[in-house]
């Protein structure tokens, strides 16, 4: 009887401890899905993604990385300080003195027509510029002729500290234009999902906000002409420019995605 008893209770131990294994197998993978991506949604990774870029700064960086993007100056993939997911970001920045601060990496050869997704985070509190009534940061932007155009622009107020987006294009040494949104937003500690649609056949483009299309901006481009939204961009890049000289603005990007079709910004 007293063997019998040890028998049992020597199952039920071992049962209790492969639940004990199995409880703690999924709170591990849950965490390695969920990561630090406060929003509690499963964290979305580049595996098994067929996009023309898809760039999580995880596991799936390429190894030959430095090949497929030209890595400019104050520009760096970071672990463990800030991503939006998991470990890895790109971390970009403006410190220095001089006007038109680059901190990109680029790629060349993007179709003109496609959706762009980046998640981004601004280190706060941000830099005014030096003798000048704003800060104009552009985050990511396309090569098309003669002429730069910037689909993830931002322009901060020094006064307010808001901040608009805009669709700019600069001719080399010329003109510059484009469309604007009114002042209604603040850099902050919180990650922001952006997304652009570029299409060179109804020559458009239409920008949106964690989701939400912002109409102020999105439009049909006529500017610098009717028809300048190339068939291939020359390259695209990823990252910080400034254009006024300040003490220094920062941030980090993550989960960057550019395919034929809306990405979104959940998984």
């Amino acid at each position: 009887m007293k063997a019998l008893y040890n028998k049992k209770a020597s199952i039920i131990i071992f049962c209790f401890l492969l639940l004990l294994i199995f409880i703690l197998s999924v709170d591990k993978l849950n965490r390695r899905l969920i990561g630090s991506n406060t929003s509690g949604m499963p964290a979305e990774t580049c595996l098994n993604k067929d996009y023309y870029i898809c760039l999580d700064f995880e596991e799936s960086i390429p190894e030959n990385f430095s090949h497929q993007f030209d890595v400019g100056k104050n520009i760096k993939i970071v672990k463990n300080e800030e991503a939006y997911q998991s470990k890895g970001a790109l971390y970009f920045s403006s410190k220095g003195t001089q006007a038109y601060h680059q901190s990109y990496i680029t790629k060349e050869n993007i179709p003109g027509s496609h959706w762009g997704r980046i998640f981004y985070k601004i280190e706060t509190p941000t830099p005014i510029a030096d003798n000048h009534t704003v800060l104009h940061g552009t985050l990511v932007a396309l090569r098309g002729a003669n002429y730069e155009v910037r689909v993830v622009d931002t322009v901060q107020n020094n006064i307010s500290k808001q901040h608009q987006y805009l669709y700019n294009v600069q001719i080399d040494n010329d003109a510059e234009g484009g469309v604007a949104s009114d002042y209604n937003w603040h850099f902050s500690n919180e990650w922001v999902c952006v997304e652009w649609y570029i299409d060179h056949k109804s020559q458009s483009y239409e920008f949106f906000r964690n989701g939400s299309r912002i109409d102020q901006i999105s439009h049909k481009v006529k500017f610098p002409s009717e028809n300048s939204i190339p068939s291939i961009f020359t390259w695209i890049k990823f990252g910080l420019q400034t254009y006024q000289s300040n003490e220094g603005m920062s941030g980090w990007m993550d989960n960057i995605a550019v395919d034929s079709k809306r990405i979104g910004c959940g998984v």
